[in-house]
């Protein structure tokens, strides 16, 4: 039975003349315009790949420029000036996917993963200093929280966005639990967290009068809906993760009780709500990467979008929003 095709990348109008004609060509941009001829063909990611001898990561960056910007975006980037956040974002992405077998490396570096997206080290470099992130093993990432995180993130269970706090709770392996099952658990990954609060944030902006008559926002109820919704979902060796944009958060009346009798749920901050944003997009990103591995349509940049403008009083709503998974029934 023939593998399903993936949903064709849609040219600009005229474009794919010029493609063909760039493509037959020795210029140092053909690999690029075949990588877009065969994505307009639906042609998926990986086979593309394995047919112009490049790697999944470079296929899936000259996608996204294409669809950023056209023709003119499969160009060589100039070197000076500030890079566009989604240039950063699309070196992030490239960072989840496991460099191929021929390189024998168990992550990427940046001088690695520069020459296979085709840009300079130190702009790799540069993504992950901007996010907060940086490969450590095989799907594990050094997170630059305090104290530092390095973990594989395994989902993100719930989060909440009020004018008091910012937390998101993540259910993580650290790397000492680094083993089998927790491949196993990878490859099990559903990736439908970040749309389940796509979903829930949409619904609440699409009517944000009736979400306020519902809103208020009691923290130590949501962190024990966290909690059940981690240990509903337990599998070996996982842990509860609580990353904060403030760490007075974690002192404040409602929450410190909780703290207290949670003694093993690791504690994490970042400096400021733009670092904590940063780093929920990632955590998003790699919760997401194995649906959109199996050709799902991502939701994160539009998701991310949503949550960065409620959280920075731009999206419309002037209530809490508060997301806890439903793993297996569970309700927030």
């Amino acid at each position: 039975m023939p593998a399903p095709t993936a949903v064709p990348l849609v040219l600009r109008d005229g474009d794919r003349a010029r493609l063909t004609e760039v493509a037959a060509s020795d210029a140092s941009i053909a690999v690029r315009a075949r990588i877009v001829l065969l994505a307009a063909a639906g042609t998926g990611n990986s086979t593309i790949a394995a047919t112009l001898g490049v790697s999944r990561p470079t296929v899936v960056t000259w996608r996204n420029r294409y669809v950023a910007g056209g023709l003119p975006a499969l160009g060589d980037r100039e070197r000076a000036g500030r890079r566009r956040r989604l240039d950063d974002r699309a070196i992030v992405t490239a960072t989840l996917e496991p460099p191929p077998r021929m390189l024998r490396a168990t992550h990427w570096s940046a001088r690695l993963l520069g020459q296979q997206l085709g840009v300079g080290h130190s702009t790799v470099a540069r993504a992950w200093q901007a996010y907060g992130v940086r490969p450590h093993g095989t799907e594990t990432y050094r997170f630059a929280t305090s104290p530092e995180m390095v973990v594989h993130v395994a989902d993100v269970i719930g989060i909440a966005l009020t004018p008091e706090a910012r937390i998101l709770a993540l259910r993580v392996h650290p790397t000492e639990r680094q083993g089998r099952h927790v491949q196993r658990a990878a490859a099990l990954a559903t990736g439908v967290g970040p749309i389940e609060m796509y979903v829930a944030l949409r619904a609440v902006l699409d009517d944000p009068a009736a979400h306020a008559q519902h809103s208020a926002a009691d923290l130590g109820r949501f962190l024990q809906v966290v909690e059940r919704a981690h240990l509903t979902a337990a599998q070996r060796g996982p842990t509860l993760a609580l990353v904060v944009a403030d760490p007075a958060t974690l002192d404040r009346p409602e929450v410190a009780p909780w703290i207290a009798a949670h003694p093993r749920v690791a504690r994490h901050h970042v400096p400021g709500l733009a670092a904590w944003l940063d780093l929920v997009e990632v955590c998003l990103t790699i919760v997401e990467h194995p649906a959109t591995q199996r050709g799902a349509e991502g939701c994160v940049p539009e998701l991310d979008e949503l949550l960065r403008g409620v959280a920075q009083g731009e999206g419309g709503l002037r209530t809490p929003f508060v997301w806890t998974s439903r793993i297996r029934g569970v309700r927030g």
